[in-house]
């Protein structure tokens, strides 16, 4: 038997050796040509975005990146989770608002004792939207970049915009 196995360990090595050969390439995310890393801050009117902001860089080759704004403005890309190196290409950016935050059981009671007692309801001053509608959208957005292999810091600053003239007439 230790003859048999002698005369096949050369083919054993070299099975091994071609399995890991073929191997090599696994787990990289399936990624193919140069990546870059994306991070940066994100402001509007100067101001940096609420936490929780959306970034979304979209290539046309239908790889999306996101990532989500901390404290500062600050955001980091990634693709699916995993990692931080996305394709060196150029994308569409959209960004979108947080979530909004649920009633605590607390406010909600307060707001369920408040409509039964028939008190008067005073409603809270309305505030514009953190993020205009426009830059929640790929095809109005207007924001586009391209990564480039390496480290990328892209700061994207949104403004306010002027209503067009349909808006404007009533």
């Amino acid at each position: 038997m230790a003859r048999s196995l002698a005369r096949h360990e050369g083919f054993w090595m070299l099975f091994g050796a071609l399995g890991l050969a073929l191997c090599a390439g696994c787990g990289s995310g399936g990624e193919s040509g140069p990546t870059g890393t994306v991070s940066g801050t994100v402001t509007f009117n100067g101001q940096p975005v609420p936490p929780g902001t959306t970034v979304a860089f979209i290539s046309d080759e239908g790889q999306t990146a996101a990532g989500l704004v901390e404290e500062d403005g600050e955001y980091q890309l990634s693709i699916g989770g995993k990692g931080s190196s996305i394709p060196a290409v150029a994308y569409r950016v959209t960004v979108s608002p947080p979530a909004e935050e649920e009633l605590s059981e607390a406010e909600y009671d307060a707001m369920m004792q408040a409509a039964g007692s028939g008190a008067r309801r005073t409603q809270p001053p309305a505030t514009k939207p953190a993020i205009p509608a426009n830059y929640q959208s790929a095809a109005t957005s207007g924001l586009s970049y391209t990564v480039t292999e390496g480290d990328n810091t892209i700061d994207i600053e949104l403004v306010e915009t002027a209503p067009s003239s349909r808006q404007r007439r009533r």
